[in-house]
């Protein structure tokens, strides 16, 4: 899952570069990985204006920044900072940066692990469409982390995530889960 939400945003970086420069901020700048500074040229100064933009509450430049706060972005990792750029998109209703969120506290990266919290932030994606929120989400119900075990709620979720395509969700264990998908393919 890593490597998807790696490529998502190696994928859409380039879309932001619009975003522009702003405001000068030392903080982005110290953060910066030195080969990826002396390198790409215009690269601090991009992250000083995408730290602006998202100081000044732009949903797309918190989720980007928190991206690159991750493994394999171009800042030093640092989880507590990815986690509150996170946080802050999915408080504003970013349904990808919801199920990062979720993940993250799940993983209890960057942020103590708390289920309850994933299944919080994995519901308010799925609601919005996200169908490997309502994959992860179905998961928590059957093994009853974060939530009480709630098999009917298991199978409607990953119902939902099955018909979008999730193969992992079309592959279930669960014998509930397996009925309901055969007979919704019959």
């Amino acid at each position: 899952m890593a490597n998807l939400f790696r490529g998502l945003a190696m994928g859409v970086r380039q879309g932001i570069a619009a975003l522009g420069s702003g405001i000068s901020n030392d903080d982005v700048t110290h953060d910066l990985l030195p080969e990826k500074a002396d390198s790409l040229g215009g690269v601090r100064e991009f992250f000083i204006g995408l730290q602006s933009k998202a100081r000044a509450g732009d949903t797309q430049s918190m989720f980007f920044l928190a991206m690159d706060y991750r493994p394999g972005g171009d800042l030093r990792t640092d989880l507590v900072k990815a986690a509150k750029w996170m946080g802050k998109a999915a408080q504003r209703g970013d349904a990808v940066a919801q199920a990062i969120f979720a993940y993250m506290y799940w993983a209890g990266e960057g942020v103590p692990q708390n289920y309850s919290e994933a299944v919080r932030w994995y519901h308010a994606s799925a609601l919005q469409g996200n169908s490997t929120a309502a994959h992860e989400l179905s998961l928590l119900y059957d093994a009853g982390k974060g939530v009480q075990q709630d098999f009917k709620q298991a199978t409607y979720w990953n119902v939902k995530a099955a018909l979008a395509g999730i193969d992992a969700a079309q592959n279930t264990r669960s014998e509930e889960h397996t009925s309901e998908l055969q007979s919704l393919r019959h």
